[in-house]
């Protein structure tokens, strides 16, 4: 698995020299250009010769760039297969993905340990041993790197939680953080030659990842001889000193900090060298040069973007990565002889989810759900039932149809803008909106006029009106932002100080009886995805004709329950429960009794 590569790590002389006459023909603000990215790409210099290289999500499959891709599973299963060959062949199959759509740098693969079961992207990673995954990413990195595509390493460094992932500091003694936390990230830059490395949103021991000096200038490039790009991870660049003095390379997703305007003042105090924005510079052209990319168009239009090899590595990994924890009385695989009636309980049977949310999620080519599989299996002389029985909550489609109405009884809720974090003062626009359902900064929802959207805060007040007695559900996703809320006066959110987080509350309803409800979001930090979803929901609207499948469970001789989090429950920005949802737990409950 010789990396075809091998020049990057040292680069080689002629590999120098181009690079040289390419900086050389580069004025100071042409230079500073490249330090910043252009939403999904480096912004480029066609004049001189330097095109825009494309980025891509990610660990688990190519997206931005197309509309669908072969979908991998998670990388933490490749971690369960213990296969090096393996993850050398998802890597190839990626980098293939990625040249055939033009994709210059994946940003992929991630190496973070799981420290917390909880961390809401540990499904991109590769589980808690250090060595496992060094050596599956140093594997992928080749198969990727072989295919004239950069891999980049992330996301660094002591990154294992999404709750308040812009300010907690991850505190750890130097012994541990060299033999654990930093092991995988050596190994892929010494031994695999990766040529890019992306920064993490958090602080180790007190300061930001995109500015650490000792971790960038010290360790990565200083001990390990790093070559390549040292990029921020999407709006965790944090100064413009602090970061470039560090050895941060490239800003993304644009220079809201690695700018002419706080560099060129930066340099004339002497805080920052002219020495400093070339190294930078020459890092994203060494790429360049070493992956070809200047000598071939990066689009290879011979590989179909529904890609039958690439699909069959996917199906190989995800074979080799299922795991069965636990067979009482050998009860797997099921005796033909005996179980002639089998019922699928669990709308994920039929619509499976392929993947946590986030960055991570990558679009699929193609599906094949359980439902599928196991009739595909079971042949005529088995008879399969399917029951959905309980929806797994999809909170973007509750949230749309969620009611609300104000005190006067309009449908919707007053929502009161504050162009400050405190909620304080008279607010800077009062209108009334039908739901909790915000996008703000990445354009999917508007932004009202006359509101300081770099440091706001919103606070809706309605209330619920139950249609139904009984148990409903209360939501709210909050990302890059915290999030407090009340009900009938009583507080049941108070994430006050926090970034993220995905909060459920039950609450006990009346029909027609009126809930008094209030939601505060405030921003913690200047630009990011600021995003809050929210709504509520009766247990009934996500049951599906569940007395009877619990009925054909009971005349079954076999009982299947597909469960599972999905990209709404666990995903990046935010961090998981330690446990299914409780409709779901209740319905393997009660399937458990009605065939027992």
């Amino acid at each position: 698995m010789k990396s075809r590569h091998p020049e990057f790590t040292p680069p080689g002389p002629v590999v120098e020299r181009r690079v040289a006459r390419l900086l050389a023909r580069l004025t100071l603000d042409e230079k500073i250009l490249l330090l910043g990215g252009e939403h999904k790409a480096t912004r480029g210099l066609p004049a001189k010769g330097i095109p825009a290289f494309r980025f891509a999500d990610g660990p688990m499959g190519v997206h931005w760039w197309c509309d669908r891709s072969t979908a991998y599973p998670a990388t933490v299963a490749l971690a369960a297969g213990w296969d090096r060959k393996l993850a050398y062949g998802m890597g190839a199959a990626v980098g293939r993905d990625a040249r055939g759509r033009g994709v210059h740098v994946l940003l992929g693969p991630g190496v973070n340990l799981y420290r917390s079961p909880l961390c809401g992207r540990n499904f991109e990673y590769m589980g808690e041993d250090p060595e496992l995954a060094a050596s599956l990413a140093s594997a992928l990195v080749r198969g990727v790197q072989d295919q004239g595509v950069a891999a980049t390493v992330k996301h660094y460094a002591v990154n294992f939680q999404e709750y308040d992932r812009h300010q907690i500091s991850s505190d750890v003694d130097a012994r541990t953080l060299r033999e654990c936390y930093l092991l995988a990230f050596e190994r892929v830059v010494v031994e695999a030659g990766v040529g890019a490395l992306m920064t993490a949103y958090n602080l180790v021991n007190g300061r930001h990842c995109s500015e650490h000096d000792e971790l960038i200038n010290g360790v990565l490039k200083g001990e390990w001889r790093f070559a390549g790009l040292v990029m921020s991870d999407w709006a965790s660049t944090y100064s413009a000193v602090g970061a470039a003095q560090a050895g941060l390379d490239l800003e993304m997703p644009t220079p809201l900090h690695l700018n002419a305007e706080k560099l060129k003042p930066a340099l004339a105090q002497g805080l920052i060298t002219p020495d400093m924005i070339d190294d930078k510079v020459r890092r994203l052209l060494r790429l360049a040069v070493c992956f070809g990319w200047l000598d071939r168009d990066q689009k290879d239009a011979s590989i179909p973007e529904s890609d039958p090899s690439t699909m069959a590595v996917a199906l190989e990994v995800a074979r080799k990565g299922t795991v069965l924890l636990k067979n009482d009385g050998a009860l797997l695989p099921l005796n033909r002889a005996r179980v002639k009636k089998l019922v699928v309980l669990g709308s994920q049977a039929a619509q499976p989810a392929i993947s946590g949310g986030g960055s991570g999620y990558t679009p699929p080519t193609r599906v094949c759900s359980l439902l599928e599989g196991v009739r595909a299996l079971a042949g005529p002389e088995l008879e399969v039932a399917f029951f959905p029985a309980a929806r797994t909550p999809d909170y973007d489609q509750l949230a749309s149809r969620s009611e609300f109405f104000t005190s006067s009884g309009q449908p919707g809720l007053e929502v009161s803008y504050f162009s400050n974090r405190q909620l304080s003062g008279p607010p800077a626009v009062q209108r009334v909106e039908p739901r909790l359902d915000y996008r703000w900064i990445d354009g999917g929802t508007a932004f009202p006029d006359g509101v300081n959207r770099d440091h706001f805060a919103v606070r809706w007040q309605g209330v619920l009106r139950p249609r139904q007695s009984g148990r409903h559900h209360l939501f709210l996703q909050a990302i890059d932002g915290a999030v407090r809320c009340w009900l009938d006066g009583r507080c049941v959110v108070d994430a006050t100080g926090k970034t993220g987080g995905l909060f459920e509350v039950e609450v006990e309803g009346t029909q027609g009886q009126d809930i008094p409800l209030v939601v505060e979001y405030t921003q913690m930090r200047g630009y990011g995805w600021c995003h809050l979803l929210g709504g509520w929901f009766h247990e009934e609207e996500v049951r599906v004709d569940y007395a009877a499948a619990l009925q054909a469970a009971h005349a079954a001789d076999a009982v299947v329950v597909c469960a599972g989090l999905t990209k709404h429950t666990e995903g990046e920005g935010f961090d998981r429960a330690f446990a299914l949802d409780s409709i779901t737990e209740q319905l393997i409950a009660d399937a458990v009794a009605a065939n027992d």
